[in-house]
């Protein structure tokens, strides 16, 4: 029983649960999943068992599930289970199937925690599966962060047993004679992590006997290392990363004055999704022209000027919004834009909010069409007697940069530009002295 004091020792230090928390427990019905309900129980903490069924073992997966359900009845609690399509769901998603199960189970995981109001959700984590993690990470290449393996906490996720590694947990399990399913997956070399289980850390136990207790205080050294690095790291990105509206402007030139800049350089792309081996392409090209772009998934990285600008990819490119006569409001991913059609005369006054267009409505017919500008685009500025002007060279004269000119959504009557909306009227349809109807359009950004 060595185990549990050990438990309730490791959570109070982490601050992981107190006596009143409500935690979903999330049970395959593997042994670390099995005992770590089992701990839970003898805390008299409140819990559910929540267990995913892949679908992906046939009978052995429904065999598992019948299992925890069982299992939940021996403990006394409530039971929980989903069944996904993993299968379809990865090839629609086109991710690999490890990679659909984690996201599967973890929204389902917080749905159902919201579902029931409860504090946390416990994953069977444990040591071994921390250093496991941490083999991964320097074979796939890492800096500090991924040194310290598996997080003990993230969010509401928590990880209680990190401090046991795997015989103390089967021990656990044999002296209280709990019974558990094994996963055949588990079994094979199939995946990176089994390979490393089953061969490169039994090599390393056999060369030092405490190997894992050891690994256990390196990654607390590595921990307290990170740290260090993140409160000297954030110091240095401070200097060289301004925050734009919903965009992050890299400054090159106080970047290269700093030691260690392509360290710096990939931690201020990190947390959007940029790699290693495109950090260091992009540090190779720091000087490079205007224009310059690399991509991440969701994020592109873009040259303007002296400065790398990281700014969301822009869904809506080619998409065209129609607007109908009396209708109100019409919305995009920027904002919305609301319309109405207002009396005029000599006396009123026209906006002067660059978030509002009006404009002589006897000019124009509906629908109208939002849309993002392209190539060969051309208007009438307002103010510019009636010069015609192509908006890349207007864009130009605004300095905005790429990113920003991607952003930029015009209102058009058939094909007339009458507002590049935050910017500029067109000079056609400008209010008159004669006007006697306005259209007044409010741009809300979101």
């Amino acid at each position: 029983m060595k185990l549990l004091p050990e438990f309730i020792d490791f959570n109070i230090a982490q601050r992981l649960f107190n006596k009143g928390s409500k935690v979903i427990v999330a049970c395959s019905g593997g042994c670390d999943s099995i005992v770590l309900a089992h701990l839970f129980q003898q805390t008299n903490i409140q819990i559910v068992l929540a267990h995913c069924n892949f679908q992906l073992r046939g009978d052995e997966a429904n065999e598992d599930e019948k299992f925890v359900n069982q299992f939940a009845k021996l403990l006394q609690v409530p039971f929980h289970v989903i069944h996904f399509e993993t299968e379809k769901f990865a090839n629609e998603n086109k991710l690999s199937i490890q990679q659909a199960a984690r996201q599967l189970r973890y929204e389902w995981f917080e749905q159902l925690r919201k579902e029931l109001n409860f504090n946390y959700i416990a994953t069977a984590h444990h040591l071994n599966d921390s250093i496991e993690t941490v083999f991964i990470n320097l074979i796939r290449g890492t800096g500090i962060a991924g040194l310290t393996g598996i997080a003990k906490h993230n969010k509401k996720i928590i990880r209680p047993l990190l401090f046991a590694n795997r015989n103390e947990i089967e021990n656990y399990a044999a002296e209280n004679n709990l019974k558990f399913r094994t996963d055949s997956s588990n079994l094979t070399d199939d995946y990176l992590r089994n390979k490393i289980r089953h061969h490169l850390l039994p090599l390393l136990n056999e060369m030092n006997p405490t190997f894992e207790k050891t690994m256990q205080k390196n990654i607390l050294h590595f921990e307290q290392a990170e740290d260090l690095y993140q409160v000297e790291l954030n110091k240095k990105l401070r200097k060289i990363v301004q925050q734009k509206n919903k965009e992050y402007w890299i400054a090159v030139k106080p970047l290269l004055h700093l030691s260690s800049a392509s360290t710096i350089l990939f931690e201020a792309l990190k947390p959007f999704g940029f790699n290693v081996s495109q950090a260091e392409e992009v540090f190779l090209n720091l000087n490079a022209q205007s224009g310059k772009t690399f991509l991440a998934e969701n994020y592109r990285l873009i040259k303007h000027q002296d400065f790398w600008i990281v700014a969301e990819k822009e869904s809506e490119k080619n998409s065209v919004i129609v607007v109908e006569q009396n209708q109100a409001k019409a919305t995009t991913s920027l904002g919305d834009f609301h319309f109405e059609i207002l009396d005029w005369n000599a006396q009123s006054k026209i906006s002067t909010d660059e978030n509002i267009a009006m404009l002589d409505a006897k000019n124009i017919s509906f629908p109208l069409c939002i849309r993002h500008w392209q190539q060969g685009d051309y208007f009438y500025p307002l103010g510019m007697n009636k010069k015609k002007k192509k908006l890349s060279d207007f864009f130009v004269q605004q300095k905005l940069s790429l990113s920003q000119k991607e952003k930029v959504q015009l209102i058009c009557n058939n094909d007339y530009i009458i507002w590049i909306a935050g910017m500029r009227v067109d000079e056609r349809f400008k209010i008159k002295p004669n006007t006697k109807k306005v259209l007044k359009i409010t741009f809300k950004r979101t």
